[in-house]
């Protein structure tokens, strides 16, 4: 008999982190729009940060693709690739919040929020792993 080891926490924390992040990606690309606009912003530090926001865009999307794709058929590799993009992803999320050129405090808000969700990933993910590594010992 097989018994589904799916998450369904993680797999609507992953729902709810593509959406999220969508909508943070907007708004950074807007506030960066807003603070080129008024803010005397060098030149060289708009090229570093808007290259950290893309490789972000890009890390997050391949990680939650990864992430519901390794939860959804049960497989530990696409899972722990996953959880492999969170180290850069974690640090793309750092740049926003602290070592960004001007920090607003609508980006301290937002990517403290993705922080939160994907500190609540993390643990879903481990426990996903561990569910998938158990019923295939068992198999």
């Amino acid at each position: 008999m097989y018994t589904m080891q799916s998450s369904l926490m993680f797999e609507v924390l992953l729902y709810l982190n593509s959406f999220y992040f969508g909508m943070l990606a907007l708004c950074e690309l807007g506030l960066v729009a807003f603070k080129v606009a008024n803010l005397p912003y060098p030149e060289s530090a708009l090229a570093t940060d808007m290259t950290v926001l893309l490789l972000l865009f890009l890390v997050e999307a391949l990680r939650i693709t990864l992430g519901r794709n390794g939860n959804l058929t049960e497989r530990n590799g696409p899972l722990l690739a996953s959880l492999g993009l969170l180290i850069p992803s974690l640090l793309g999320v750092l740049h926003i919040l602290l070592w960004q050129t001007y920090v607003l405090r609508l980006e301290v808000v937002l990517a403290s929020l993705q922080l939160a969700i994907m500190a609540c990933e993390v643990t879903a993910a481990f426990l996903c792993v561990m569910s998938f590594s158990r019923s295939h010992r068992s198999l």
